[in-house]
C-alpha cells in the first residue's frame, strides 16, 4: 500500500521537477540552434517578446505561458503551500480553502455578498418540525473521471466528517444525526434536534465516494497531499512543482479572464516577487506591507472587508483581576474604544455587535443606548486597581489589566492603539504577544490570559450557538471567555428553531445578554488586503465586502488578456 502512495508522491512531487529540467534543457538546444540557423539577432529579439512579454504592457508572465500553453496565466503569489489538496479535512490553511472552493462542488455555497446559493443540490425540504431536511440533487454533475455525483457520495462525505471531524460545527450538527440515501439523487438528513436552517452549514466540498473508500481514513487526514485528487468543480488540477500548483479553468473563455491559475509559494520574499513582476497580484497583504506597497506606481492594494468576522476583545469570564470582573469597567472599555479610528488605521469597518451593522440581527438601539454612557462616570464606580504599575501614570484613577494578542500587524496596531488612547481614562494595558504555537498550545486551552485580543469568526447564519452556548466551554469549543448562563443557552437554542420575525426577536435578545455580561466588545471588522499590478489584472469596484477570502476569485478579472 505505502509503495503506491511513495510512487504517487514522485508523480505529484518529483515528477514536475524533473520535467521541467527536461524541457528547459530542449528549450535551450532549441534557442542555439535558431540562433545559428536564423541569426543572432532575430531569435533574441524573438526570445524576448516571448518570455519577458515586451510587446504587452504589465503582463510579462502571462505572455510567456501563452506561448508555451495557448492559454493566458493569472498569477497570484499566496503565504502558505498546499497542505491537503482532497477536500476532506476542513480545518487547513487558507491555500487550501482556495484549492477547495475552486477545484470542488459543495451542496450549497455562500456567496461572497452572503447569500445562499444552490450548487450541487437543486433544492431542499424541511419537515417533521425542522428535524428532517430532504436534499435533492440536480443531475449530469460528473467527477473528473466522468462518473455521475450521486447521494451515495453525499452520504460517504456526511459520515466521514461524523466520524472524524465531530469537533467541528459541522460535526456536532451531524454526530447524532441519521444520514439516508432515499434514491439516487435524493439524500435524507434527520437530526436529533430542529435546525431548519441546517443548510447553512452544508457548504463544505463533497467527496467521491468510489474514489476515495480505497483509502484508510489515516490516509486521507496525514497523507493529503500525496494523493491524487479527484476534482469536480470549475477548475482541475493542471501541474504541481516545488513551489506553485498551477490549475486550468474549465469554464468556456475562463471566468477569470484568464486559462490558467497559478499559485505561488516558492518565493521567500514575495513582497519583492511582486515588484519584479514575477507575480501579478500578492494575496494576504501585511500592514506594513501594504503601506510600502501602496507608494509604488502601478501598484494598488485593494482591501475585502470580511463582514462577518469581527477583531475584539475576550474577557475571562473566572477573572482574577478584580477591575475586569465588574461589568462597570467592561462597559466603560466598550464605550472608550474609537473604533472609527481604528477602522481607518487599518482600511476597514468599525464593528458594535457580534453581527454586522448592515444585518436585520443587529440590535441597533442597544447599541445607541451602550455608546452614549460617558466611560468616565462607569469608571468612577469601579475600584482602583491595587498593583504597582499603577505607578507609571500621574492620575489617582488607576486600572490595570494584561492584553495578549498573537503575533500580527493587524492586532498589533491595535493594542499599541488601545494602550496610548485608554492611558488618558487612567487604565493601564500591558501588553503581551504571543506566538501562533503559543495560542494553540496554552493561551486558548489553559485560557491564560485575563484579555485576549482575536479575531472572532461567525457564520453567514445568525445561529451563534457554538461560540456561546455553556457546552462549548470546554477547548476544543469556540466558547473562548469561558461564559455559562442558562439563560443565553436557552436563547441560543430556541433562536435555531424559528424564522422570520420571531427568529430576529431572539437574536437581539441574544445580543442584550451579551451586551449585559460583555465579556466580548467588538472593535472592527477584520480585513483582507490583495496587492496587484493594476495594468495587469481588475478587481470589481462592487467588492468591499465578502465572507471569507476566497470568495475574491468572484471579483477578479485578468485585464491584458483581451478577452
Amino acid at each position: 500500500m505505502m509503495k503506491r502512495f511513495y510512487k504517487l508522491r514522485d508523480l505529484l512531487v518529483g515528477y514536475p521537477d524533473r520535467f521541467l529540467e527536461v524541457t528547459t534543457a530542449r528549450k535551450v538546444i532549441i534557442v542555439l540552434l535558431s540562433f545559428i540557423l536564423g541569426g543572432g539577432i532575430v531569435t533574441v529579439m524573438i526570445f524576448l517578446r516571448v518570455y519577458w512579454g515586451v510587446n504587452k504592457k504589465g503582463a510579462g508572465i502571462t505572455v510567456a505561458y501563452r506561448a508555451e500553453r495557448g492559454g493566458y496565466v493569472f498569477r497570484e503569489g499566496v503565504r502558505s503551500r498546499p497542505i491537503v489538496i482532497h477536500p476532506l479535512p476542513l480545518a487547513t490553511s487558507q491555500l487550501d480553502k482556495d484549492l477547495k472552493y475552486l477545484l470542488y462542488k459543495h451542496l450549497f455555497r455562500i456567496r461572497p455578498d452572503g447569500a445562499l446559493q444552490l450548487d450541487l443540490a437543486s433544492g431542499w425540504q424541511v419537515s417533521d418540525k425542522g428535524k428532517t431536511i430532504t436534499i435533492f440533487l440536480s443531475r449530469g454533475n460528473v467527477w473528473s473521471d466522468g462518473k455521475p455525483i450521486t447521494a451515495n457520495d453525499v452520504v460517504f462525505t456526511f459520515n466521514f466528517i461524523k466520524q472524524h471531524f465531530s469537533e467541528t460545527p459541522v460535526g456536532q450538527l451531524l454526530k447524532d444525526a441519521r444520514v439516508l440515501v432515499r434514491d439516487l439523487y435524493t439524500v435524507q438528513l434527520t437530526l436529533d434536534k430542529p435546525f431548519p436552517h441546517v443548510v447553512y452549514y452544508l457548504t463544505f466540498p463533497i467527496v467521491a465516494k468510489h474514489y476515495y473508500q480505497r483509502y484508510v481514513p489515516d490516509e486521507l487526514l496525514y497523507e493529503g497531499l500525496l494523493i491524487k485528487p479527484l476534482t469536480s468543480g470549475r477548475f482541475t488540477i493542471e501541474n504541481i512543482s516545488e513551489g506553485s500548483i498551477m490549475l486550468q479553468d474549465l469554464e468556456d473563455g475562463g471566468s477569470l479572464g484568464a486559462d490558467y491559475l497559478e499559485f505561488v509559494y516558492e518565493h521567500d520574499n514575495s513582497w519583492e516577487a511582486l515588484l519584479g513582476k514575477r507575480i501579478q497580484a500578492l494575496a494576504d497583504v501585511t500592514l506594513q506591507e501594504a503601506e510600502r506597497l501602496v507608494q509604488i506606481e502601478g501598484i494598488r492594494v485593494h482591501r475585502f472587508i470580511k463582514q462577518f468576522n469581527f477583531i475584539g476583545l475576550f474577557i475571562k469570564a473566572e477573572n482574577s483581576n478584580p477591575v475586569l470582573r465588574d461589568v462597570n469597567f467592561r462597559r466603560a472599555l466598550y464605550a472608550a474604544i474609537d473604533r472609527g479610528t481604528i477602522a481607518r488605521g487599518l482600511g476597514t469597518e468599525p464593528a458594535y455587535s457580534v453581527y454586522p451593522k448592515q444585518s436585520v440581527y443587529f440590535n441597533g438601539e442597544m447599541v445607541a443606548r451602550l455608546l452614549q454612557v460617558d466611560p468616565n462616570v462607569l469608571l468612577g464606580k469601579v475600584s482602583r486597581s491595587e498593583d504597582k504599575r499603577c505607578n507609571v501614570v500621574s492620575s489617582k484613577v488607576c486600572y490595570v489589566f494584561t492584553l495578549v494578542y498573537p503575533k500580527d500587524d493587524d492586532l498589533q496596531y491595535i493594542a499599541h492603539y488601545l494602550r496610548e488612547s485608554l492611558g488618558a481614562l487612567g487604565v493601564v494595558v500591558e501588553l503581551k504577544e504571543v506566538s501562533l504555537e503559543e495560542l494553540v498550545s496554552s493561551v486558548l486551552p489553559l485560557r491564560d490570559f485575563e484579555v485576549l485580543l482575536l479575531e472572532l469568526e461567525t457564520l453567514v447564519d445568525p445561529d451563534q450557538y457554538g461560540l456561546w452556548h455553556s457546552s462549548q466551554v470546554e477547548y476544543p469549543g469556540k466558547n473562548i471567555v469561558g461564559l455559562q448562563s442558562k439563560r443565553l443557552d436557552r436563547v441560543l437554542l430556541r433562536g435555531r428553531t424559528l424564522e422570520g420575525e420571531e427568529r430576529i426577536k431572539e437574536y437581539q435578545t441574544m445580543q442584550e445578554l451579551l451586551f449585559e455580561y460583555m465579556y466580548f466588545i467588538p472593535i472592527v471588522h477584520s480585513v483582507y488586503r490583495y496587492a496587484y499590478w493594476e495594468d495587469s489584472i481588475n478587481i470589481s469596484k462592487d467588492s468591499r465586502f465578502l465572507v471569507s477570502p476566497e470568495h475574491r476569485f468572484e471579483y477578479i478579472t485578468l485585464e491584458s488578456t483581451g478577452k
